[in-house]
């Protein structure tokens, strides 16, 4: 195991660290060349590419010149990594700007050290052979300072990570933990090329182990999406493999294409040659677009497609027939196919419609309402297309410090529409017209792993508005319809109201009129008999008769009255599974059964025992009563009641006969009217009051049932009641 502290297996560790930890700044860097972690990450990754390569180099200085001036290089990369560590870690956990003044402090001191470090020899003094490495920096006198500050940079960005790592949840968490790692191995295995520094004899065999660093930031990319360059890296990398193989391939081809022609054809070498040159350059370009176009399948084609994502969610908006439940589902959804840390829905507020109302947000996005006098209003009215912001934060805020509300161009007009999109907490806002109209923006915010928009994201997004458009006027369509069919219930509500307030004053004025009469006559006949002697039986039976009246009367009134209560406090139908039409019916009968017209009348129960429906079973037994009460007022002498049932296409039908005097046809249509009634005066004295029909028919309407009457006069009249498939329905619903 000796070769591990050998100085040339420790030269070419540091040579491959350099080089990896620089196509990696590179390939991070060209991500996204505008988002800040990705420059920070650049800097990072070319800082330690600096010490590690001249790290490396520094074996192999042994004159003092030489040795000056790699060992400062391999300084000044010691310093700048620090600094930029430092840096990055504050802007991953969102630090940036409360730790502002911390980190200019820091770029300060770096920028001091390396003044020193260039104009002085206090911290670097050259290299000198030591034990038995050929070369190895000697330091000066305030070199004890870049240990120190990488101490202090390294502890104090390990607790930063550490607690956002307890803030930050799911993938984001996978991330910055990966970079914990990355950074704790690549500091420990660095540290000890401080020790021959300082002139400690301990050799620095952990330095190949820095490349662990690259190797984990490598893999938090490429698993976890860190900076997202995931298909950047895969793409290189596949693409260089692919292009070796064909290039050697092409090699091959043209040198045999070269040897045929010279040989067997007779052509010269040269002009052969210059054919052969000519071939791969006019080959170059279709082979390279070829290439391309097979990376691209091979690397994606089992990846999931956004694009065929959005159509699946286009058909799926289509059933959400409510705007809140609409904006609250798409927020979600494209918040989660696009890894977005902000998404906002803003509708025009149908009160005010000059105002954009926040209808459904995820993240921090701007909740104050859009005016539409505002740039980004107008801006997507007049072109109809999404708006993307290109600025970043401090260009937005500086830019929205110019007041103006003229804009004399069209690029004016983009430019304060994209700074308000910013100010809005979105990178792109896009539009959505319904009927030529806008009526919805929406906002897309930065991506979680601060990867860049694609241009076909956008055009994606900008396609499924189209979709949202339609589910949108879906969903305005069935809102209108609700408010229309609330207005006609209304509508109904009030003209139910208005003809029982006409009933109840009809009704009750009969009674109260005959009450009026009966005790005015009552009045006045004793006023008559008052002096006579024989008049004192006289009297008692005129005052028997009119009371009696007066009761009958009151009981007519309290009869009114007690339906409007029923009516008034009425609950919704509490639906029972496993309900039984025939229990229910022989209770009606068994309660009835003590009006003395039982005693002619014959009452056939002929209702299946075993029939269940779903239904309520208060509201059952109050249809059975009603319509077993009106059989009985409308039969005069004797005659037959027959309750029966039957099926229809899954639909219950009970139906209850008799053999009563009928129902005139002029009066078929208002039977179903509140206090209107078929009957006469009974012999007892009384008679319907005109409301069992009308609650019959509503409770049938409160389930979509149907009652039919049919009915021939002094033959008979038979109410078919017809029940749908509850249970199903609740089965579904459950």
């Amino acid at each position: 195991m000796e070769f591990l502290s050998d100085y040339r297996f420790l030269m070419a560790c540091g040579y491959f660290t350099a080089f990896f930890c620089s196509a990696l700044g590179f390939l991070v860097r060209k991500a996204n060349p505008r988002s800040r972690a990705c420059t920070l990450a650049f800097c990072f990754n070319i800082s330690t590419a600096l010490w590690s390569g001249f790290y490396a180099t520094m074996y192999l200085t042994h004159d003092n010149f030489y040795g000056l001036l790699v060992s400062r290089m391999l300084t000044l990369g010691t310093i700048l990594l620090n600094v930029f560590v430092t840096h990055l870690v504050l802007l991953l956990i969102h630090k940036e700007r409360s730790m502002k003044k911390l980190i200019t402090a820091n770029y300060f001191v770096s920028a001091i050290f390396i003044v020193i470090l260039f104009s002085t020899r206090l911290m670097i003094r050259g290299s000198i052979p030591k034990l038995d490495l050929p070369a190895y920096t000697v330091t000066g006198p305030l070199y004890f300072l870049i240990p120190i500050h990488l101490f202090l940079n390294f502890f104090y960005s390990i607790f930063q990570l550490y607690r956002g790592i307890l803030r930050e949840e799911g993938y984001r968490k996978s991330q910055l933990k990966l970079f914990l790692w990355a950074m704790v191995i690549g500091y420990v295995m660095g540290i000890p090329a401080f020790f021959l520094c300082f002139d400690i004899p301990i050799k620095p065999v952990t330095t190949p182990y820095v490349a662990i660093y690259p190797l984990l930031l490598t893999i938090a990319i490429v698993k976890h999406r860190f900076l997202d360059i995931k298909k950047l890296v895969k793409n290189t990398l596949v693409f260089s493999l692919l292009f070796t193989l064909l290039l050697g391939v092409v090699s091959i081809v043209l040198l045999l294409i070269k040897e045929t022609m010279s040989r067997w054809i007779g052509m010269s070498e040269a002009l052969a040659q210059v054919i052969a040159i000519a071939l791969a350059i006019g080959l170059y370009g279709p082979l390279k677009r070829g290439l391309s176009r097979l990376t691209n399948r091979l690397l994606y084609q089992h990846e999931d497609d956004a694009g065929i994502i959005f159509r699946n969610l286009s058909k799926d908006i289509i059933r959400y027939l409510n705007i809140k439940e609409l904006s609250l589902e798409l927020t979600k959804r494209i918040a989660e196919i696009l890894q977005l840390n902000r998404v906002g829905f803003y509708f025009r507020s149908n009160e005010n419609p000059q105002f954009f109302e926040l209808q459904a947000s995820l993240g921090r996005i701007r909740r104050s309402p859009i005016q539409q006098t505002k740039p980004l209003v107008q801006y997507l009215e007049q072109t109809q297309t999404y708006i993307v912001n290109e600025m970043t934060q401090r260009e937005t805020r500086v830019f929205l410090t110019k007041k103006t509300n003229d804009f004399a161009t069209p690029k004016e007009l983009k430019e304060y529409a994209a700074a308000e999109v910013s100010k809005l907490g979105g990178v792109a806002a896009f539009p959505v017209f319904v009927k030529g109209r806008l009526r919805a923006i929406f906002v897309a915010g930065r991506k979680k792993s601060d990867a860049p928009w694609r241009d076909e994201e956008f055009e994606i997004l900008k396609s499924f508005m189209r979709h949202l458009s339609l589910a949108v006027r879906n969903a305005e369509y069935a809102n209108d319809m609700i408010q229309t069919k609330n207005e006609l219930s209304r509508s109904e509500r009030d003209a139910t109201t208005g003809s029982l307030i006409a009933g109840v004053g009809h009704e009750v004025k009969n009674p109260l009129y005959t009450m009026a009469l009966r005790l005015s006559t009552l009045r006045r006949t004793l006023t008559r008999y008052s002096g006579l002697p024989d008049s004192r039986e006289t009297i008692e039976a005129k005052t028997i008769k009119t009371m009696t009246s007066v009761y009958e009367s009151a009981q007519e009134v309290n009869h009114i009255i007690g339906h409007l209560s029923d009516l008034a406090h009425r609950k919704p139908l509490s639906i029972r599974e496993g309900l039984k039409p025939f229990l229910m019916a022989r209770k009606a009968i068994q309660d009835l059964a003590k009006d003395k017209r039982f005693e002619k009348i014959s009452i056939r129960l002929n209702i299946e025992e075993t029939l269940e429906i779903s239904y309520d079973p208060d509201a059952l037994y109050e249809i059975f009563a009603n319509l077993i009460r009106n059989a009985l007022q409308a039969i005069q002498e004797s005659g037959e009641i027959i309750l029966e049932n039957s099926q229809n296409d899954g639909i219950t039908v009970i139906t209850v006969r008799d053999t009563g005097t009928g129902i005139p046809k002029d009066r078929m249509d208002r039977i179903f009217e509140p206090f209107f009634t078929t009957k006469r005066k009974q012999t007892n004295g009384t008679s319907g009051t005109g409301m069992g029909l009308f609650i019959v028919k509503e409770y049938m309407n409160e389930i979509d049932g149907d009652i039919e009457v049919e009915s021939r006069p002094n033959e008979g009249t038979i109410f078919k009641l017809s029940f749908p498939n509850l249970k199903s329905d609740i089965r579904e619903a459950a």
